[in-house]
């Protein structure tokens, strides 16, 4: 009976592994198909809001790689919590330096969480001339060709929001960065040419002024602490769908220690938990099957009698074979979207291979934790998520 529940579990993980190895190469095809895609120029009227706090580091980097954008009809708006942030001065130099952008004082947030406080007050009374909102994240480090990629798909039928996605590198390659680009990793390739199971990501994402206002965004964003999901939601209510865009995968620098990555991660599935429960689910079974089928075979390997040793060995060995497999079939096609491709396909091709069970295992940690607690810190701020649209603040 026992033996036959070992066989079973890791039955159904090698032919999960398999399942999820040709999503990796469906996901690559993707990437190579829409890179061969021009962006159409646009002379519409584009409003980029990109909320900020702290100083963090690469932050001059990063702004000014958003203010070099290859389009002209750009309005820039660096939105923060109060003058006395320190990333002010950062800020006015870029705006100095490349002589364009403004930056807004939005004030603490009282019942949201700050960054939807802060893209609420940067949207409030938009210039009539405004045809598309963007945002991005002041931690992202996007290419000049970002923005006109990421505009141009919402001139296509059925699309109701366009994304990018970030893609993390360690450029000291610690143990903790390398593994949170490895966790960060699998939920990219999660996108793809479906757009009614894509969704936004809040530090590269865009919507028609149109759309924004009729979904009344701003609206739906009062209380709540993800702005990204709950764009998602807006858009696809209306029947529309989100295009996600290889071209505008984002680099984010990730130097972090063990429990910076462990917050970030549990914060992460916290919020997926409370603003998309279906993704949650699929993410904490996912990863449970993973766990149990790993101790399954380690078990089986371990104490099952011969024969049965050698071939739960080899079904371990199977699973972590095609897991690697696909880890460097998505870093091949992902690393040929961003600057320095080779470069970092070297740098991340061993970690990307080797440590994927690890990353999986830390999902199944943290689905358990997202589920013990609804409280999180976020940029030094701490939340309590009630609901969607019901976040206290515990400064």
């Amino acid at each position: 009976m026992v033996l036959s529940l070992l066989y079973f579990l890791t039955t159904i993980q090698c032919l999960l592994a398999l399942q999820s190895l040709i999503s990796g190469f469906r996901f690559a095809r993707y990437i190579r198909d829409r890179r061969n895609v021009i962006s159409n120029q646009s002379d519409q009227e584009v409003l980029l809001v990109v909320p900020c706090k702290g100083a963090e580091p690469g932050l001059a980097e990063n702004l000014g790689a958003i203010l070099r954008q290859d389009i002209s009809n750009v309005r820039y708006l660096f939105v923060t919590e109060s003058d006395e942030d320190s990333a002010v001065p950062i800020i006015d130099r870029a705006i100095e330096t490349f002589g364009k952008g403004e930056r807004l004082v939005a004030g603490s947030a009282v019942d949201e969480g700050q960054k939807v406080h802060n893209l609420r007050f940067a949207c409030q009374n938009l210039p009539n001339e405004t045809d598309i909102i963007a945002f991005a994240d002041s931690d992202a480090r996007p290419s000049e060709h970002w923005l006109s990629d990421l505009i141009s798909p919402l001139a296509e039928h059925g699309v109701g929001a366009s994304s990018g996605y970030r893609w993390f590198v360690s450029k000291s390659g610690s143990p903790a960065g390398m593994l949170l680009a490895v966790w960060n990793a699998s939920i990219a390739s999660a996108l793809g040419a479906d757009k009614q199971g894509n969704f936004c990501w809040g530090g590269s994402m865009a919507i028609k002024r149109e759309d924004f206002d009729a979904l009344d965004v701003a609206g739906r964003w009062r209380g709540a602490i993800s702005d990204d999901f709950m764009l998602t939601e807006s858009v696809k209510d209306a029947g529309n769908g989100v295009h996600f865009e290889p071209k505008c995968l984002t680099v984010s620098v990730a130097e972090t220690d063990f429990e910076s990555l462990w917050e970030f991660t549990r914060r992460q599935m916290l919020i997926t938990r409370v603003y998309s429960p279906v993704h949650f689910r699929i993410s904490f079974v996912g990863s449970t099957l993973f766990v149990l089928a790993l101790l399954a075979a380690i078990a089986g390997a371990v104490f099952a009698p011969s024969p049965h040793g050698v071939i739960f060995l080899s079904m371990l060995a199977f699973v972590l074979i095609l897991g690697s497999l696909k880890s460097f079939v998505r870093l091949r096609a992902v690393t040929g979207c961003l600057p320095e491709g080779a470069k970092l396909f070297r740098a991340q091709l061993l970690p990307q291979i080797l440590l994927w069970p690890f990353s999986s295992i830390l999902f199944f940690l943290n689905c358990v934790a997202a589920t013990l607690s609804n409280r999180i810190v976020w940029r030094g701020i701490g939340y309590e998520l009630v609901s969607k649209n019901e976040t206290i603040l515990r400064r």
